[in-house]
């Protein structure tokens, strides 16, 4: 069985989107949990606002798949466009950030 992905993902604590809340994230995009109807489909292109409570990052993203978990329970993936390497550290560093407030020598665990 081959690996499908080209990037490493790790669990991403304390970050959300008005898409949901963020599960993983990587350098090439993150997975959302979402509760409640959902209004995309796959392809659509939107602009994510990533958050930690005063801290806001928002990056352009295209919606890659869409996995139905339960009763209006919804697991997103998101691929980002067009990311430099600026908006890339400055993704790190948020989710960096919103893992402070966790104890524990990396609050990011290998998914």
């Amino acid at each position: 069985m081959s690996d499908r992905r080209k990037q490493p993902r790790f669990k991403a604590l304390g970050l959300s989107t008005p898409f949901g809340e963020v599960t993983d994230i990587s350098d090439a995009g993150l997975g959302v949990f979402r509760k409640g109807r959902i209004d995309l489909s796959l392809g659509d292109t939107v602009t994510l606002a990533i958050s930690h409570e005063n801290a806001e990052l928002e990056i352009t993203a295209r919606v890659a798949r869409i996995d139905k978990v339960g009763l209006f329970r919804h697991e997103v993936g998101f691929v980002f466009v067009d990311v430099d390497e600026d908006t890339l550290t400055r993704v790190w560093t948020l989710a960096d950030s919103a893992c402070s407030e966790f104890a524990g020598p990396r609050c990011w665990v290998a998914a």
